[in-house]
Order: structure tokens, then C-alpha cells, then sequence
């Protein structure tokens, strides 16, 4: 068997037995009256079999794979060529070449080291690096670079960045099930919220750094097994971020709307809208209402799938989180035809075999401990 089939039937086998096992854990939730009824998923595992994303966002990637293949200027100084890279890796993700993108993201930092301090430029690399990592399974490399980035970000009076980076942070500590300091980055989401929050001309700001606050808090809630009040989180943020979605709208001109930045972004806030409501999702799941847990996902993925097709590491989350609530419904037949779309989706990312994402993260905003990733990071 080649190492690809070889990947193939072990991540298949722990997708499998990591659902069949929440769903034992919590048998009595298919049992009640508010389980899901038998259905079909036909609709949702025709579009992600199609493999396609949608025609208006084919268009788009068209010219993003162009820009994604432009080769680096001649005879160019480092901070011609860190720049260089630093957006080719943008493009990259955008268009979902996850590992191509970190790749790109390195080779940026190297010449960022060798050229005069951009702060700007420091702060958004980082970021990059962060993001590509993460979705590239590598979460103790992601949250190194967090911390790059919060340092930059601080070191050039940068705002708002440390908000959503304090909260990744405290994220990977409750992975890693190290509570003490996850609560510390936890009070430091919060205090980086509060201290910006309090500047003029933050308003347009403020809604998004509240979001962040309350999924932080939420996802602490799911660890503890707070379920009613991380579902309560989740929706908050999920108003929040459509608040924020909406002023950013108003404050761009027409023009600035038809950029590349300015719609990616846009399509980046609405997917990550997307991503809370499946979070949701896991929390009413965890209280037994399968039927409401399934819809939410449902409506999520689907949101996924309309704008930019399967091929994303999020849609491959979502996909895992339904797959799970399909067994516990005992609808395995179902589950079946999901679980390897998830499997060749990360595949087709150039997820590495070794992450977290392709050995099978527990579904539904479950987390592992740690892994070998997080290991580096110690």
C-alpha cells in the first residue's frame, strides 16, 4: 500500500472511531425526543463531491493563481523580496494552497531579517505565518509566531492585532490543557479589549474585539463543559461579528470594496461568522438537541461551500463536526460518505500527514491534548 493510501485508511479509521466514540460517550443524547430524524445529507455531499467552488469565486482565483505563480523581481534588495513573498503567500491562502503559503510566509521572514524593521509589515507577516501554520495542522508553530506577532505589534504601538492573537493564545494553552496560562491570555484578550475600547476612533473596532473576548470565554466554557453558556457565548459573537461585517461595509467606498483585500477580508469575517455558528453547533450538540446542532452546522457548511467551494481547512472542520452528528443520530451510512470527502480535502490542502488536522481531531470543538506540534512549542 503507497503512503498515500496508507495516510488515506488510518486517518479514515480515527475520523471514524473518534465519532463512533463521542457518540458512545453520550448515547443518551440520540435517545431523547429531541434527537435529529432520519434524514439526508444528499444535498450537502453532492456539492462537496463536486470538488468545484462556485463560478463568481472561479473567476476571482483565475487572477489569484496568476499572482500566485509571478516570480521574484531580479536583482532585488530583502525588502523588495520580503515583501515580494509576503504577498505571494497572501494569495496563496487566499486561493487555499495552505502549505505553499507557509512556505511563502518563511522565505518573507528570512528576508525580513536581512532588510531594514518594517513594523507594518512585521506584524502582518506574523500574522501570516500564524494563520498558515495552524491550517497547516503545525499549532505550536502558530503559536510561536502568535507571540512574534503580539511582541511586534507592541513594539511598534500597532493596535487591535494583540486582541485576536492573545485569544489564539490562550486557545493553544487549552490545548495543551494548561489552564493557569490560558486564563492569563484569557485576562490578557480582555485587557487588550478594554484598553483599545477605550481609545477615539475604535468604534468600528470595538464590535469585532468583543467577539473575540466572547469566543475565547466560550471556548473555555466547552473545556469546562459549560455547555449552555458557551452556546450563549457563541451566539453573542456570532451577532457581534455580523455588526462588525456591517460597519466595515459602511466605512469602505465602492472602490475599496472591488479590491482583492478588501473582499477577501470580507469573505475571511464571513467565513469565520460561519465557523462561530458551527461552534454553536457543538455546544447544543453536547446538550443532547442534535436536531438544532445538526441545522446549525448545516446552514454553516453550506454557507462555506456557496462562497468558495470544499477545498478549505474549514470546511474539512465543519464536515468532521456533521459526520459526528450523523453517528450519533446512528446514521452511519451517511457518515460514511463524509468522512473520506474530509480525508482528501486536507489532502488536496497539502495538509502534512502528521497534523493534527489529518490524524483526526476529536469533531465538534473537542480538543486533543498534545500533539507533536505542540511538543516543539515547549
Amino acid at each position: 500500500m503507497n503512503s498515500r493510501n496508507t495516510v488515506r485508511l488510518r486517518t479514515f479509521c480515527v475520523i471514524a472511531a473518534v465519532a463512533l466514540g463521542s457518540a458512545g460517550a453520550d448515547s443518551a443524547y440520540a435517545q431523547g425526543p429531541l434527537a435529529a430524524p432520519k434524514g439526508s445529507i444528499a444535498d450537502i455531499a453532492a456539492v462537496l463531491e463536486q470538488q468545484k467552488p462556485p463560478p463568481e469565486r472561479l473567476a476571482r482565483e483565475a487572477k489569484q493563481r496568476d499572482a500566485a505563480a509571478a516570480q521574484p523581481p531580479e536583482n532585488a534588495d530583502a525588502s523588495t523580496l520580503a515583501d515580494f513573498y509576503y504577498r505571494r503567500g497572501q494569495v496563496k491562502m487566499w486561493i487555499n494552497r495552505w502549505a505553499e503559503a507557509l512556505k511563502n510566509g518563511e522565505r518573507a521572514l528570512q528576508y525580513a531579517k536581512e532588510a531594514p524593521p518594517n513594523p507594518q509589515l512585521s506584524v502582518d507577516l506574523y500574522g501570516l505565518l500564524a494563520t498558515t501554520s495552524f491550517n497547516n495542522g503545525l499549532n505550536g508553530q502558530s503559536a510561536r509566531y502568535r507571540q512574534e506577532q503580539i511582541k511586534a505589534a507592541n513594539d511598534a504601538g500597532i493596535r487591535g492585532v494583540q486582541v485576536s492573537a492573545s485569544k489564539s493564545m490562550a486557545q493553544f494553552h487549552m490545548l495543551r490543557n494548561n489552564w493557569e496560562e490560558a486564563e492569563k491570555w484569557i485576562a490578557r484578550t480582555e485587557a487588550y479589549k478594554q484598553s483599545f475600547s477605550a481609545l477615539s476612533g475604535t468604534e468600528g473596532s470595538r464590535p469585532r474585539w468583543e467577539a473575540e473576548a466572547e469566543i475565547v470565554r466560550a471556548d473555555l466554557a466547552m473545556y469546562k463543559g459549560i455547555y449552555s453558556e458557551a452556546e450563549s457565548r457563541y451566539a453573542k459573537a456570532h451577532a457581534l461579528l455580523g455588526e462588525a461585517i456591517e460597519l466595515d461595509s459602511q466605512l469602505l467606498s465602492p472602490d475599496q470594496r472591488a479590491s482583492d483585500i478588501a473582499y477577501e477580508n470580507h469573505r475571511a469575517d464571513q467565513n469565520y461568522r460561519d465557523n462561530i455558528l458551527s461552534w454553536g453547533a457543538a455546544a447544543k450538540r453536547r446538550q443532547g438537541r442534535l436536531l438544532e446542532a445538526e441545522a446549525d452546522v448545516r446552514q454553516a457548511l453550506l454557507n462555506r461551500l456557496k462562497v468558495g467551494g470544499r477545498n478549505s481547512p474549514a470546511v474539512g472542520g465543519m464536515t468532521t463536526t456533521l459526520t459526528s452528528i450523523l453517528i450519533e443520530q446512528g446514521r452511519h451510512a451517511e457518515a460514511a460518505r463524509l468522512a473520506p470527502v474530509v480525508l482528501d480535502i486536507y489532502l488536496t490542502l497539502g495538509v502534512p500527514a502528521d497534523s493534527t488536522r489529518m490524524v483526526g481531531a476529536p469533531p465538534g470543538r473537542q480538543y486533543p491534548g498534545k500533539d507533536r506540534a505542540m511538543e516543539e512549542y515547549a
